[in-house]
């Protein structure tokens, strides 16, 4: 459950949803964009926030989910 690691503009619902699928395997933001028929310029945002909380970490192009 995302709270406490900082302020965020992001609900808890889309870390969660964004969290649940990356815990399945690691994604380039365009798969993330598409699984979550999302706008990739709004993926990339919220991908990019929430590596700055540390809930993910970018490796070789992939986003995965920080322990």
């Amino acid at each position: 459950m995302p709270c406490g690691k900082g302020k965020t503009s992001l609900t808890a619902t889309e870390i969660n949803m964004i969290i649940d699928l990356l815990k399945e395997k690691p994604l380039t933001d365009l798969e993330v964009s598409e699984k979550l028929s999302l706008p990739l310029f709004k993926t990339r945002s919220k991908l990019r926030e929430l590596v700055q909380l540390n809930y993910l970490e970018q490796m070789n192009e992939k986003y995965v989910v920080v322990d």
